[in-house]
């Protein structure tokens, strides 16, 4: 088996430009602004969505940041995450290998407040395609009663004239290989 690796890119002058490891090739964005009211549970899903991939796994990886936007936080401590993948009809299986819990947020017990989720990671090894993507909480200890907020992307003065509308957000940048 060969394996080609993504080396270079030719301009439409037809010049080659070199590209080293971890040069970016594609950045994409994915936003969602659409206010939903939250369940809450042991686990449960904030977001789903799909970003798209353009290189194959053999050269390309997957460096994701995100921020998605919650009001009036719930629970402390909630285990929340990103995962790349579903349940295998995208042939990437989600799995705890695909599931970064790297996303996290700060928890205030104050009235009326943003409860951003942040993050980064990078995913290895994805295949070419629209990739699904799920934003998510799962508790270490399967408790009830959990979530990060009660409102995700809350519209603008919901409960307070000096809030603004709010959206969450997905900026991925496809990389070259590493190694």
């Amino acid at each position: 088996m060969s394996t080609v690796r993504l080396n270079k890119i030719r301009t439409t002058g037809g010049k080659d430009l070199l590209l080293q490891a971890g040069s970016v090739v594609n950045v994409s964005e994915t936003r969602y602004s659409t206010a939903v009211a939250m369940s809450f549970g042991p686990f449960g899903t904030i977001w789903q969505g799909t970003i798209p991939k353009i290189y194959e796994s053999s050269n390309t990886d997957l460096l994701v940041y995100a921020q998605v936007n919650g009001r009036y936080g719930y629970s402390g401590q909630c285990g929340t995450y990103l995962q790349i993948g579903d349940t295998g009809t995208s042939g990437i299986l989600a799995t705890e290998n695909t599931r970064d819990y790297g996303f996290v947020y700060e928890y205030s017990p104050w009235g009326v407040q943003e409860v951003p989720i942040w993050g980064m990671n990078l995913y290895k090894n994805i295949p070419a395609g629209n990739i699904p993507f799920t934003f998510g909480w799962h508790a270490q200890d399967n408790g009830a009663g959990n979530g990060p907020f009660y409102t995700l992307n809350a519209g603008a003065g919901t409960h307070d004239a000096r809030a603004r509308a709010s959206n969450s957000k997905i900026i991925v940048y496809e990389i070259t290989k590493l190694s």
